[in-house]
C-alpha cells in the first residue's frame, strides 16, 4: 500500500505529472482558450481578450522568469502575475528580442522605483532655518 502511494506521489509531482495536470486545467477552462493579444511598450504591458483590456505598469513586476515555453512576470511578492507564451511570437528567432525588451522594461521600472524610494518624502524634508 505504501509503495503504491509513493509511486503516485512521485508520478504526480514529476514534470510529466505537472504537465498533465496543466493540460487538464487547460481543457476544462474555456476562458483560458480565448484568443488574446499582448502589447509590450515602454510604459506598460497591455493584454486584450475579447473586449476586455488590462494594462499593467512595469512597476507592478519585480522580475522576469523564463521557462522553456513562456516568460513569466513575477509581482513584488514573488508570485507569478502574467505569463507570456513564446508560441505567441510569429518567429522563434524573436525570443531573444522579446527577452531583451522585457528585461529592459523591468530594469527601467526598477531603477525608477529605487530612485523614488531613495528620495526623502516632501513632508519629511527640513525647511531652511530662518534664525
Amino acid at each position: 500500500m505504501f509503495v503504491g502511494y509513493s509511486y503516485r506521489v512521485i508520478i504526480l509531482s514529476s514534470r510529466w505529472g505537472l504537465r498533465r495536470s496543466a493540460r487538464r486545467v487547460w481543457s476544462r477552462s474555456p476562458g483560458l482558450q480565448r484568443h488574446y493579444e499582448e502589447v509590450i511598450t515602454e510604459e506598460a504591458l497591455t493584454v486584450r481578450t475579447e473586449g476586455v483590456t488590462h494594462t499593467y505598469a512595469w512597476s507592478m513586476f519585480s522580475e522576469l522568469v523564463e521557462y522553456d515555453r513562456q516568460f513569466v512576470l513575477m509581482d513584488r511578492s514573488g508570485n507569478s502575475s502574467v505569463a507570456l507564451p513564446k508560441r505567441g511570437l510569429s518567429d522563434p528567432s524573436l525570443v531573444p528580442v522579446c527577452r531583451r525588451v522585457l528585461s529592459n522594461c523591468l530594469a527601467t521600472a526598477l531603477n525608477q522605483r529605487n530612485a523614488a524610494t531613495t528620495k526623502t518624502p516632501a513632508d519629511r524634508q527640513q525647511s531652511p532655518s530662518t534664525d
